[in-house]
Parts: C-alpha cells; structure tokens; sequence
C-alpha cells in the first residue's frame, strides 16, 4: 500500500514564480503593467525601448511623479500600492493598477533595475530588484524627474515559458499591438513612443504618437490612410442603462484581413467576446466573406457598476447589465451604418469593346507580359479526373513489394508483414502494413491470405455524419494561437507547379515561384485537421472483422512498442514497456472518443486509428514509433497539453512518412499524381500557412515572371 502524502505548505518562491507567470504571460504583458504604471504616474511623455521581442530588454521612461527615496525598500513587493486602502476603493477605483502585483511578478520572472526622481528630490535614485526584494540600498544618481523601471532577460528562470514563446518578430508585433491601443486613447495628453533597441542607431520609431493628436491622425499614423477615410465617428449615451459609449468604426467600404477591435473600459484595455461577436454580426451582411471591420470603442461605466477584480492580467473585466448595454450598442451600429451606407463602392469587371477601341487604347489598358499571370488556381487539371482509383495505385505497389519484400529492407528489418486493404464497403484497396512483430528463422511472405480488413466510416471524416460540437475553452485558445499568425488569403492563388523531391515542391503563387518544405507544411496542415476535426475522425480498422482472435491477426501493442524502441536505446532507457502500455490503456476511452484510437483493452492490442485526410494513409510502418510517443510523449493530466499533445503526435505520423510512402508506388510519377491531388488542393482549401513560413526558410522565392521576363524577354 503506497504512503498517503502529507499536505505541505508550497514555498514562497514557487507561489510567486506561479502568480508571476500567470500575470506575466509574455513580454507584451509586461509592457502593458508598466505603461499603465507610467499613466498612472501623470506621465506626459512616455519611451519605450525593446530588444529582442521583449526578450533581452525593456525600458520604459516617463516623466511621471517619481518614486520617494523612502519607498524604495518595499517598492516591488506585493500588494504594496499607493492606489488603494482598503477593498471599499475597489467601487470607486479610476487607476489602473490596485493590486500591487505588477512589478512584483516581474521581478520574479527578469532582473529589474529602476531609477526614479520626485519634482522636490535633489537628485534621482537607482536600485535593483529580484524576487520582490530590494538587492542595496538605492544608490544617488543624475536624472530626470519621472521613472525609468528596466527589465533584461524576462523568464530567464522559466526555461520551459521562454521556448514556448513566439520569434522575436511576432512578440514585438504584439507589443506594437498593445501600445498602439493605448497611444490612441491616450493621445489626447500623453506622447507615446515604442522603439527597437538594436545596433542601428538611426531606426526610427515604431510607434510615435505626439499628445494632443486626434484620433484620425493616429489612425493615419498607426493603420494608414486609407482606414482614416473610411471612419465613422459615433458617440452613444444611454441614461436609463447608465453607460456612455464613443470611438470609430469602419465603414462598410473599408475591409481587412483582420478584425482589428479594441476596446476600452473606463481608459482599461479589456476582452468583451460578447461585444466583438455582436459587432462582427453587424458587419456580417455588408462585407465579403474573409473581410473584417476596424472598431476601436472606449465604454465609460459609473465605476460602482463594474468588477475590475475579475483575473491578474486585468484582461477580464465584469460589469452589470452587460447583454442589455451589449444589445443596446450593437442595434446603435448597426443603425449608424446603415445611414452611412447609402454610397457604396463596389468592384466590377468591366468589358471592353474592342473594335471601338483604338490600337493605342488597347496597348495601355492590357497587362504587360512580364506581369501577365497564366495560371488560374480554381482550374483542375483534367489527369485528376483520369487518374485510377487508390485501389488500382496500391494493388499495383502490392507486385512491386512482393518482388523487393518489405523486410529484407535494412532500415526495417520487419520480422512479420502483412498487406491491409482500404476503401469503401464496395470496393478494396491494398496496402502494405507491419502488423505483428515474431521473431520466426526467415521473414514469412506477403501473400493474400495474409491480408485483413482495414474500413473507414466515411469517405470524408466530418463530411457524411452529424458533426459533433465541442465547446471547450482549450480546443477554442488552440485554433486561436493558429489563425492569429496566420495569412490564409493569399494562399488561395497558388498553383502546384511540381515535386523536386519528397521534402521539397515547386508552387507559383501570383508571379512568384516558391520552393516549399513539405514536411514542414503537412505536418501543420495535418495538425490543422486534427484540432478542427477534433472528436469527428473516420477510423482505419487494423484487423480483419471476420477473423477469429486466434488467426494472429491482431496488433499487440506491447510488440509495437518494443519495436518502436528500436534504436533509441539511450533516449528511452530504463523504459518499463508494461507500465507503458497500462498507461495508454487507462487513457483508451479519451483516445476512442476524441481520436478515433481505438484499443481492446482486455487483449492489449490497437484495433483502430484516426483517419484525418480522405484517401490518404500514412506510412504504416511508422506505427510502432506513433505509439511509442503516445505513450511517453504525452501528459495526460493536463487538458491543454493532451490534445495539443496528441493532435502533434498524429500530424507527425501522418506528415513525417510521406516521402517513404513513394516507396510502396510503381514508380515515381505514380506516387506524383496520387500526392498532387491529394495534399496541394488542402492548402488551398483549408491550411492556414503561418506568416512566419517565409521568413525561416520554409517558404523560398525564387525567381517571379518579371525576373525570368529580363533575361529571357519572354514568359
């Protein structure tokens, strides 16, 4: 019987680290406690310097109040605070910061320094901080009255946050984000000014924002132009519900990629997912599908109606009769638009008669050859209506494999193999498998006595059932970390030019010609399937349903795991493979519902597993090392990492053996046709390519028609 455990209390240290990392989530949370502090603090001009996303460095100076000599010593400790006394505040407070937790948490999780001056101190005073504590006492010093609070290497002690991260690139973007919504709520009395630190002194600002400039010429200088034309300014007061709402929002002439909404609540920068879905509704009839609005709102409630003290990041935010104001700003809209949308501008094709048109009028208004694109993306090319079934492609691979058996390969070494087939209830589909690992004198041959069932339910896994909805905060924040750095528009005019080899394609998008890294790209567009169609996969039955238990047909998953070990001795040693596979088994009923992994757990064999892309299989030899990291890849007691976990385990199955799977065709153009009409059509329709693709090597271009137009003068 195991010893009960005894209740300790944790140690201070690791209470704070967990509250810092709740609070401090990323660099552009830091930088949002910190301009509020520096708000806070009267400020009228306010720099911030960032090096490294947020990473290495971040400055921030005011010209605030200052901070007295006297304070210093408990200055970051927690819940020390100059903006509240007592709970009671809380119904009245107009500041941002009440909880004294900001610089605190920050402490924990970087090295800080501040230097700060009052308007009657002699001089300013620095000092350093770790862990809450004050390291010496402040030191006298030159500077300016206000304060300079730096923060150098965030998380250096939370390794596993720091690799979790985004690039350098997409956390300064955040920053920019989160600055720029306050620079313009507060340009009214405060200059705000976000800058890189880095080796090129002459950079200029990524955000400047002089005080007293109007909310026009910020759009102008954050979003451009062509947004601040297009802005309609609207001002709402209700007496009966007690709110005042103002802000500008975007005609319905204006469309982005992007719903940019931002919202203020009493100046608090907060998340209203009941208001952006009721505007984004509004929006929904009057703009084309994949274009979103710009709204940018401040809400001013009587501060008595509202709960700041909702969640340590201040994101969240409660406030009485929240539908009815909703409902209520949401019908103001959609009024306000409506009568601003008596004109709108719509794009046309217009067709030209040509024999009216003189040779000089047509020579100007056509497309110059060098710019003149030939391929259209919506065309199929008609070899994808030729092509023979799946069924003829794997039957044919099955000769092939019979002549070169599957084990005498000596990447393998595969004791046992046996051919599975596929399809539809009509129709069968060959395809070599390892099945079942023996240890026999010779290899046995592939024969078609040896071949079992392998089904799916539907052609399509969500296509031909009933869907099934899932309303979990974990799956949604997934999707989201997803479709928040991506850019799915402009791969839709792609076209598949052709495959250099199994890792590398050639893809025409516009006048660019780009090399891809597939495996790169599948695997996020096979993990793209998995989380959307979480819990609806079709499933691949690895036995044959008319056979008893004692033909040997059946999948021990003790004997694909200890193949799967095969050559990772030193990584996985010490590995006890029973504990192993009694730890799959007990997750079996999660893996069933939401993976479509099925496991007969009294026999401790795998019956089933997802299938994700119609018409695709993954290399089944790759199933041994699938359960092998589903067994110790995985925390289960953890929802987020569990799917996150599981779906990235899948997308590797399916992604990584691609270009092994050549090997089971005829010959290479075969396997060719069969992935072209099969992978490239998904990017189109459904992956969402990461903008980041093209900037790490993933995405190549190299070359683009006006290029090849100069040296060849011709396309």
């Amino acid at each position: 019987m195991s010893e009960i455990k005894r209740i300790k209390k944790l140690d201070d240290n690791v209470i704070n680290k967990i509250a810092a990392g709740e609070i401090i989530q990323r660099p552009a949370n830091a930088i949002k406690e910190l301009l509020e502090n520096s708000l806070d603090a009267n400020s009228t001009q306010i720099i911030i310097s960032v090096k490294q996303g947020g990473l290495g460095v971040i400055q921030i100076q005011d010209n605030g109040s200052g901070i007295c000599k006297e304070d210093f010593p408990i200055l970051c400790e927690k819940f020390t605070t100059s903006k509240l006394q007592e709970f009671q505040d809380l119904l009245t407070i107009s500041t941002f910061g009440f909880r004294g937790e900001a610089l605190a948490s920050v402490t924990h999780v970087a090295h800080v320094q501040i230097t700060s001056k009052t308007i009657d101190s002699p001089c300013a005073y620095k000092a350093e901080f770790s862990n809450s504590k004050l390291l010496e006492p402040p030191k006298p010093c030159a500077g300016n009255t206000g304060t300079i609070v730096r923060v150098e290497d965030l998380f250096y002690n939370i390794p596993i946050r720091k690799a979790s991260l985004k690039s350098a690139r997409e956390e300064y973007s955040k920053i920019i984000e989160v600055v720029s919504n306050y620079a313009i709520l507060n340009a009214h009395k405060c200059s705000i000014t976000l800058k890189k630190i880095d080796d090129n002194a002459t950079s200029s600002p990524d955000v400047r924002i002089v005080a007293e400039t109007s909310i026009e010429d910020c759009v102008v200088e954050l979003f451009g132009g062509e947004l601040s034309k297009q802005l309609l300014t609207i001002d709402l007061k209700n007496d009966k519900l007690d709110f005042f709402l103002s802000g500008r929002i975007s005609k319905p002439n204006y469309n982005n990629r992007k719903f940019r909404f931002i919202l203020f609540i009493n100046q608090r920068l907060v998340h209203c997912d009941l208001l952006k879905k009721s505007i984004e509704n509004v929006y929904g009839n009057l703009l084309p599908k994949h274009a979103y609005p710009f709204a940018f709102l401040h809400l001013q409630l009587p501060s008595k109606n509202i709960d700041v003290n909702v969640h340590p990041t201040k994101f969240e935010v409660h406030f009485l009769h929240q539908e009815l104001i909703v409902a209520s700003i949401q019908s103001f809209i959609e009024k306000s638009i409506s009568s601003s949308s008596e004109s709108r501008n719509f794009s046309t094709q217009s067709f030209l008669n040509r024999s009216t048109n003189s040779l000089n009028n047509s020579v100007s208004i056509s497309t110059r050859p060098s710019e003149k694109i030939r391929v259209d993306p919506k065309l199929q090319k008609i070899h994808s209506f030729l092509t023979k079934s799946t069924a003829t492609n794997c039957n044919r691979s099955l000769s092939v494999l019979k002549e070169r058996n599957l084990c005498d390969d000596p990447t393998l070494k595969m004791e046992n193999t046996s051919i599975i087939s596929i399809g539809k209830p009509k129709e069968t589909i060959k395809f070599p498998q390892f099945v079942k690992c023996k240890t026999p004198d010779k290899p046995l041959p592939m024969s078609e006595s040896a071949s079992f069932m392998v089904s799916h339910s539907t052609p399509d896994p969500v296509s031909k059932r009933h869907k099934r909805i899932f309303e979990l905060t974990t799956l949604d924040n997934l999707r989201k970390s997803i479709e928040e750095i991506t850019n799915i528009c402009d791969w839709k005019n792609f076209v598949y030019v052709g495959m250099i080899d199994h890792d590398r394609i050639l893809v025409q998008r516009d006048k660019d010609l780009l090399l891809l890294n597939t495996q790169v790209v599948n695997y996020n567009l096979f993990y793209q399937l998995c989380l959307y169609h979480f819990g609806n996969f079709g499933e691949i039955d690895l036995i044959d349903q008319n056979a008893s238990e004692d033909d040997g047909n059946r999948t021990l998953l003790k004997d694909l795991f200890v193949y799967g070990l095969k050559g990772t001795d030193q990584l996985y040693e010490g590995v006890n493979a029973d504990e192993m596979i009694t730890l799959l088994i007990s997750h079996s009923d999660l893996l069933l519902d939401y993976f479509s992994i099925k496991i007969d757990v009294e026999a401790k064999t795998l019956l089933t597993i997802p299938l994700v892309l119609d018409k695709f299989i993954p290399d089944l030899r790759r199933l041994p090392k699938f359960i092998v990291n589903l067994c110790t890849n995985i925390n289960y007691s953890d929802e987020a990492l569990c799917i996150h976990g599981i779906c990235r385990e899948i997308a590797e199955f399916y992604a990584f053996g691609i270009g092994s799977s050549s090997s089971l065709f005829a010959d290479k153009t075969e396997f060719d046709t069969v992935f072209e009409n099969t992978i490239p059509p998904m990017y189109r329709s459904f992956l969402h390519i990461p903008s980041s693709f093209e900037h790490d090597g993933t995405l190549v271009k190299l070359t683009s028609l006006p290029d090849l137009y100069s040296v060849f003068e011709r396309c």
